[in-house]
């Protein structure tokens, strides 16, 4: 069975927030009222987050292979996403990866499409459980932009892995 992807079905809906406009290509801020729905959900399920962050994908573009995390490994995030109901996200595996340093200090990994094989890709339309720490990029051939506010959920101020992901939200994952 697929490590990647599963589609939520929730107790809350998030709303895409109204400053969620056109824009360019990347980062975009959230605030935490656009995802206090969701924090507390994670607080009803004994959880915390390590972090909220919002991403936007410009029509006709896509968001380059990356993990969200120094290495490739499993960690579970939540994302909400909106714009095109076919627009996707794509898993890769590739051995030659590059790391990148954001001015936080936050570390991820990035590859080039040449050197990955495409391994599971599916539109994300509803809240969906994804393998942020895997290696990963988004797809938008539409007209339309595609913004995703994403939630890493975590225990112990740990990543929660696949695995555990999996068996914490059982019951929502449809």
């Amino acid at each position: 069975m697929q490590k990647y992807h599963r589609y939520l079905n929730l107790p809350f809906e998030l709303s895409k927030p109204d400053h969620f406009v056109d824009g360019t290509w990347g980062s975009v801020p959230v605030k935490q009222e656009d995802v206090q729905p969701a924090l507390d959900w994670l607080e009803f399920m004994e959880l915390d987050y390590l972090l909220f962050e919002g991403f936007y994908t410009p029509p006709h573009d896509a968001l380059h292979i990356h993990t969200d995390t120094d290495s490739v490994i499993d960690a579970a995030k939540i994302n909400f996403t909106w714009g095109h109901p076919q627009s996707t996200m794509r898993w890769w595996k590739g051995d030659t990866l590059m790391k990148h340093v954001w001015e936080t200090g936050h570390s991820y990994m990035q590859a080039e499409e040449k050197d990955c094989e495409l391994v599971y890709e599916v539109p994300i339309h509803k809240p969906s459980l994804i393998n942020g720490g895997q290696l990963h990029s988004t797809h938008n051939p539409f007209d339309d932009g595609r913004w995703t506010i994403s939630i890493v959920p975590s225990l112990n101020e740990n990543y929660l892995t696949w695995a555990q992901a999996i068996e914490i939200f059982r019951s929502y994952i449809h």
